[in-house]
């Protein structure tokens, strides 16, 4: 995987304006990020990690490329509820985002399970 190229897809991806934006909201010296950009170094898995924290993705979501085929939602399609949600999601410490973000994969889980236990009763019917 070309690392510097996915770190640029995911700052477009989320609407970060800078590198040095990016290495604000993840806690990341602007000369890490610089060298990693450039290709000089590999960065560190605890370096991978706060690029992640900071985008509010998991390690999984990174390493994982999207297809193109799929449409990336615009900014048009995001309500202003959902923009000051996400501002106030960048302005949490640290460990609260990852509270938030730990209680939002449990509330999908939960309606995943919920939708898979409709099906099966659906099914045995």
């Amino acid at each position: 995987m070309d690392i510097p190229n996915r770190i640029k897809s995911l700052i477009e991806k989320h609407k970060i304006s800078s590198i040095n934006e990016l290495g604000r909201i993840a806690n990341i010296p602007q000369s890490t990020l610089a060298t990693i950009m450039l290709g000089k170094t590999s960065p560190r898995a605890d370096t991978i990690e706060q690029i992640c924290n900071g985008l509010g993705i998991t390690l999984a979501e990174f390493f994982t490329e999207e297809s193109s085929s799929v449409p990336a939602q615009s900014v048009e399609d995001v309500s202003p509820e959902d923009l000051a949600l996400a501002r106030e999601l960048k302005n949490l410490p640290d460990t609260d985002r990852k509270e938030v973000q730990s209680f939002i994969q449990f509330k999908k889980q939960t309606r995943e399970n919920a939708n898979d236990d409709d099906q099966a009763a659906t099914m045995g019917e």
